[in-house]
């Protein structure tokens, strides 16, 4: 039977006429004036939907996508699936599609042809990728974690993980970028088609996992630590950043053109509900700040780096919140959400080789140590792409805190030098035979464990793609004029394209294709 992909949610799921009321008011929200989608015409065209034909998601060869490659074996596609996979397929595609303009890898100075078929294959893979892990992966206004497949269908199974909520969100990514693609005539279906799962998934963070400013993992509110408070402030980013484009100058001309109290409606939490939440979040962290080792102490003096990047992430979205939204205590207490990221960003900065960062930090009064001696290379990119990513550290937006820009100029300066030298390390000794590794040697750069992940490649598109260009170590093609520059550049888009061609044509066996 051949793929066929729904156009409203399938009612098998918990969710479905929540997240076709979203898809809905959104859609008439944008294209109309906010008071001529009313409860009562969405309530009819739900009724409408749900008495219409239903075409149940069908395809001869179920779609899959895998975590990993063992060398020289092949990729492990089985009876069971990760919704955490899925997203890193989602994103490679992305990555893949956005990376294709005619500004960068779509240029005449490098590969025109990207920007007509390989970028309307790509963003349209994206698309249907996205509808099948809605259908099999939402779970109400949250999603299972893993899905097995019986009678040649996937189901869902078990309970919601806070830790997939982190880059499950990071849907806005693509959402905000509908713009790109309204060449190719993909740009309703990318500006709609996401919004329901993206804001079930953000108003579990809060429904599912928050309790009296703290995250926890479990929603019984007993699995508490330092992962599960930085996994949680990660994951509200996106209703953070929301509610920042909506605020910020030029906000009418997206987000602003909601009214406050139907987003609010939508999203769960208006700006006033958030703005109480993140005081106490803030108390909370700043309970647990200890000064002397520049950390928060939550009961224990170890982090992996996917923490520290989790908190990276989760900062600059409530600063930013807290600086637009409240009073001058609330400024204050943004500016020192921003100082203690900057400590970090500087610590981690100071502690890398060119091959990358340890896999764990250890917290001491002599300051911050290697607390693993390997290079964890998915972590390792997951770090740079929460520095680079969206509406991530080094990205500022006029009217929101600027505090990077405005006060700390060299840190910002620093920052770009340091995550260029990172891609090119990565270029050096992270695909030694021409793809990502799984770990290197944290003493010497020589790798460990040669294994291939999506994961990796993932999070190397994401936090390359998204982050290269701040210094003078590559260019853009506009700009091309031979030299070292335009040399490193070609390596790495080369290095980017295959990257992405071999997770797309190993790793994901996808719908309609």
């Amino acid at each position: 039977m051949e793929f066929r992909v729904r156009e409203a949610l399938s009612e098998v799921h918990a969710g479905r006429v929540f997240f076709c009321l979203v898809l809905i008011l959104m859609l008439g929200a944008c294209d109309r004036s906010p008071d001529e989608t009313t409860p009562e015409a969405a309530d009819a065209a739900i009724e409408e939907e749900e008495t219409g034909d239903q075409q149940e998601l069908a395809d001869s060869e179920p779609w899959q996508v895998a975590c990993c490659l063992a060398e020289e074996q092949a990729a492990g596609f089985g009876d069971t699936m990760r919704f955490s996979d899925a997203i890193d397929a989602l994103n490679v595609l992305f990555m893949e599609a956005a990376r294709s303009r005619d500004s960068e890898m779509g240029h005449s100075s490098f590969k025109p042809e990207m920007n007509d078929d390989f970028m309307r294959n790509r963003a349209s893979e994206w698309l249907r990728l996205f509808q099948a892990i809605q259908a099999n992966f939402s779970r109400g206004i949250s999603v299972y974690p893993h899905a097995v497949m019986e009678a040649g269908q996937w189901q869902g199974r078990g309970e919601s993980r806070l830790e997939d909520h982190v880059w499950g969100v990071y849907l806005y990514h693509m959402h905000h970028r509908e713009s790109w693609f309204a060449h190719h005539d993909l740009d309703d279906g990318i500006r709609h088609l996401p919004l329901g799962l993206l804001t079930g998934l953000s108003r579990n963070v809060y429904d599912g996992h928050y309790q009296d400013g703290r995250f926890h993992a479990d929603p019984e509110g007993e699995d508490f630590s330092a992962a599960s408070m930085m996994q949680g402030m990660a994951a509200a980013h996106a209703m953070n950043y929301a509610w920042v484009r909506w605020k910020k100058p030029g906000g009418e001309d997206d987000m602003g053109r909601l009214e406050e109290e139907r987003l609010a409606g939508w999203l769960g939490r208006g700006p006033e509900d958030l703005l109480l939440k993140a005081r106490l979040i803030v108390h909370e962290l700043d309970a647990a700040w200890d000064e002397s080792r520049a950390f928060y102490d939550f009961g224990e003096d170890e982090w992996s780096l996917r923490t520290l990047a989790a908190m990276l992430r989760g900062h600059k979205g409530f600063y930013e919140l807290l600086y637009l939204f409240g009073d001058d205590a609330d400024r204050e207490a943004a500016r020192r959400l921003f100082d203690r990221s900057a400590i970090s960003v500087e610590s981690l900065m100071a502690m890398a080789r060119p091959w990358g960062l340890p896999a764990r930090i250890r917290f001491s009064e002599d300051g911050w140590l290697a607390a693993d001696e390997r290079v964890d290379v998915a972590a390792h990119w997951t770090l740079i792409a929460d520095l680079t990513a969206g509406f991530a550290y080094t990205r500022e937006r006029d009217g929101t805190a600027r505090f990077l820009a405005r006060e700390r100029p060299a840190l910002a300066e620093g920052l770009a030098a340091f995550v260029d030298q990172q891609i090119a390390g990565a270029l050096a000794y992270q695909m030694p035979e021409g793809l990502l590794v799984s770990s290197l040697d944290w003493a010497d750069g020589t790798v460990v464990d040669a294994d291939v992940s999506l994961r990796a490649i993932s999070r190397f598109l994401l936090g390359a793609g998204e982050g290269y260009g701040g210094s003078d170590a590559f260019a853009s093609p506009s700009g091309w004029e031979g030299g070292d520059t335009e040399t490193a550049t070609r390596e790495l888009y080369h290095a980017l394209l295959r990257q992405g061609e071999f997770a797309r044509e190993t790793f994901m066996r996808l719908p309609g294709r």
